[in-house]
């Protein structure tokens, strides 16, 4: 029998920007992900599956991870990297767990009715990890952009129409921001 130890490490709440220590604020009612980054300590690469459970007062929830192959299931590492989206479990926090004060708690290599724990360790209690996130209201972001021209030959050139949206676009997708008001000027 092989001698296998895998490792919950942190879990990472995110609306788009993040980092390990969840110190940025979390927007009450954005589309939420959790990232739960795992590790083998002992045994190598080992394919695993994970869940979550989410807890809003007397509310909870189950969640499997969106991601693996098959869905799911990932192989732990003895060396993730956090820039890889399949080198930790991925799942989504549904509405009703993206506001006020939620409970994660992360479980890796859980006991399932079907299936037992796959594959065996020589310890569990490192296995399962919690935290909590805290949603805020944010007030609206105004923000005004020009569309600067410049000259170049003899002609003038002026950034796309639809690059400016792109980019208004990206912003609320990246900040912890609730709603981002645009106005554009030439």
């Amino acid at each position: 029998t092989p001698v296998v130890d895998l490792a919950a490490e942190k879990i990472e709440v995110t609306q788009g920007t993040q980092d390990l220590n969840n110190s940025v604020r979390l927007v009450k009612n954005k589309r939420t992900f959790v990232r739960f980054h795992v590790r083998s300590l002992v045994g190598g690469t080992q394919a695993t599956f994970a869940r979550l459970r989410v807890q809003r007062g007397e509310n909870s929830a189950w969640l499997h991870p969106i991601n693996g192959t098959p869905p799911g299931y990932l192989n732990v590492r003895a060396g993730p990297e956090r820039a890889i989206l399949k080198h930790a479990f991925l799942f989504e926090l549904p509405s009703g767990y993206r506001e006020g004060i939620v409970i994660i708690t992360a479980y890796l290599n859980p006991v399932t009715n079907w299936r037992g724990r796959k594959p065996a360790e020589t310890s569990y209690g490192n296995n399962d990890m919690a935290t909590m996130a805290v949603f805020e209201t944010v007030p609206t972001v105004h923000l005004r952009t020009y569309r600067i021209g410049y000259k170049l030959a003899g002609t003038t050139y002026y950034p796309p129409a639809g690059d400016v949206a792109q980019m208004h676009d990206w912003l609320r997708r990246a900040y912890p921001l609730r709603k981002l008001q645009t106005w554009t000027d030439n």
